[in-house]
């Protein structure tokens, strides 16, 4: 249905629930008010999804999960230690596919591992950190993968996160740093 239908579903309901507000029936205009109120709310965040965020053009089929692909954004944070390797957040505002790029919006989260004191070593010469501009060659999944009965889908997951997209950067070799955050930063500051 059209979004149009559950606002002004909601603003008669609300109407009348205060016209009537004596009334015995009161009670059932306001529960179908904050039904319609919240079909409308639902519609309102659906629709709000721009055209080209990472997750529409994976949703769409304009991209394809799996394919390889360069991305060019800003590091969101510093890179995140873990086990085996570290964590880049990255905002990304341009997709490199087939040598065309395209203007997008989205966040990405890639897994970079290592293996080695050398990609340790290749990781730190690049100097990462919050406000970093990147471009990073890497193969983007947004695709559900196999659930046990009862699990979180992924993207859910991915959704209640803030990420479109997930990836892996096989090697340092692949991250080019484009430009330095040059703006003060305070919590560049504190974390560095």
């Amino acid at each position: 249905m059209n979004w149009q239908i559950y606002l002004f579903a909601t603003i008669l309901l609300t109407g009348l629930s205060v016209a009537f507000l004596r009334a015995p029936f009161v009670y059932v205009l306001i529960l179908f008010s904050f039904t319609a109120s919240g079909a409308y709310s639902f519609q309102a965040v659906e629709r709000s999804e721009p055209q080209n965020s990472l997750k529409n053009l994976y949703k769409t089929g304009r991209l394809l999960s799996g394919d390889p692909i360069e991305i060019e954004g800003i590091l969101a944070s510093g890179p995140e230690l873990t086990v085996g390797g570290l964590y880049l957040t990255v905002a990304t505002y341009k997709v490199y596919q087939f040598g065309r790029g395209k203007t997008v919006n989205g966040v990405v989260r890639l897994f970079a591992p290592i293996s080695n004191d050398r990609s340790k070593f290749e990781y730190e010469e690049l100097g990462l950190a919050s406000g970093t501009r990147v471009r990073i060659a890497t193969a983007l999944a947004r695709e559900e993968k196999y659930l046990n009965p009862g699990s979180v889908s992924f993207f859910r997951m991915l959704d209640q996160k803030g990420i479109d997209a997930t990836g892996t950067v096989k090697s340092p070799l692949l991250v080019e740093v484009l430009d330095r955050g040059t703006g003060f930063s305070p919590l560049r500051v504190v974390f560095s």
